[in-house]
């Protein structure tokens, strides 16, 4: 019986493992990134006759064709990803059942209870390094994805701003850090015809 728990204590965290959760990917922290840049490649010696500019980047990057075709490709590698960790979940658990139907049938000896045990870890490590994997797989598609899209955004803006004068553009996503927007330079109409958004 003592046997048969310290082999269910050793998996009960196993069993009920979490899936890898798409959220972690920050795109605000990129977005962040692009109106510092944009704010960079606009600076110069300030004068008086400084015009400003705003763009709602988030809304911007959210209707851009080629990021909702980015996501639906995430979401695609995601999903085979959760799918082979399931699959690894499941055959774990299986097992697991098996070896405590073992362990009440016939009293295993430590030597055998001991291989039990390996077995059960090992299989957790190899979940756990496919988490490890996935994730790591995942971002890197994220970071390969995203990052042309930012550049094509960034060139935008940089190209509307220069049309239309404007020296300093400022992020106006709910969240940016801009604390009021009363009329002034909206650029984002101009740079979302800019990219093909309609």
């Amino acid at each position: 019986m003592e046997q048969m728990h310290q082999l269910t204590q050793l998996n009960l965290n196993v069993v009920n493992k979490r899936k890898i959760n798409s959220n972690k990917f920050n795109l605000k922290q990129k977005m962040k990134k692009l109106v510092l840049l944009t704010v960079l490649a606009f600076s110069g010696i300030v004068g008086f006759a400084q015009k400003i500019g705003h763009v709602d980047v988030a809304e911007v990057f959210k209707v851009l064709p080629a990021k909702i075709a980015a996501d639906k490709e995430m979401e695609a590698a995601k999903a085979t990803y959760d799918k082979a960790i399931t699959e690894k979940e499941n055959a774990l658990k299986t097992r697991y059942e098996e070896l405590q139907k073992q362990v009440q049938a016939a009293k295993p000896s430590d030597e055998q209870m001991k291989k039990y045990q390996e077995e059960i870890q090992t299989k957790d490590q190899e979940i756990q390094d496919l988490k490890k994997d996935a994730y790591a797989k995942l971002s890197e598609k994220q970071d390969a994805l995203v990052a042309p899209l930012v550049e094509k955004l960034q060139a935008a803006i940089d190209k509307v701003a220069k049309a239309q004068g404007i020296n300093y553009v400022l992020d106006a996503a709910k969240g940016a850090g801009l604390v009021s927007i009363n009329g002034g330079n909206d650029l984002t109409a101009a740079v979302k015809a800019e990219l093909g958004i309609k």
